[in-house]
C-alpha cells in the first residue's frame, strides 16, 4: 500500500472521528509534547499494527491506532459512543490523573 493511500485512510479516520465527537470535544493527532491541549479531548496515534500469518507469509495487516479519551466529566458517555461507531475498537482502561479522566482504546482501522 502506497503512503499516500496510508494518509488518506489517516485523514478518513480523523474526518470520522471529528463527526463523532460532540462540538465541545478537540481531536488531537500525535500532537508535540509541547502544545497545550484543551479538554474536553481525543488524543490518538499511531500504534503498532497487527500482523496476521498463514502458508509461511504475511496475508493481512490491520493497522491499530490507540485513542485517549480525555475529560472531566466522569459520566461522560462520548468515548463509549465513539467506541461503538467502530467494528475493530476496544476499550484498554480507564485512569484518573489531575482530575482528569482518561479512557484508552485500541483501534483497527
Amino acid at each position: 500500500m502506497s503512503q499516500e493511500i496510508q494518509k488518506n485512510l489517516r485523514y478518513e479516520l480523523d474526518d470520522k472521528l471529528a463527526e463523532l465527537l460532540p462540538e465541545s470535544w478537540h481531536l488531537y493527532f500525535q500532537p508535540p509534547e509541547n502544545q497545550q491541549l484543551t479538554y474536553p479531548a481525543l488524543v490518538y496515534q499511531k500504534g503498532s499494527g497487527d500482523t496476521k500469518f498463514a502458508d509461511n507469509g504475511m496475508y493481512k495487516y490491520d493497522r491499530q491506532y490507540e485513542l485517549t479519551f480525555i475529560y472531566e466529566d466522569p459520566d461522560d458517555e462520548t468515548p463509549f459512543y465513539v467506541m461503538s461507531q467502530f467494528q475493530y475498537c476496544r476499550a484498554n482502561r480507564h485512569f484518573v490523573t489531575n482530575n482528569l479522566h482518561h479512557d484508552t482504546m485500541v483501534l483497527y482501522y
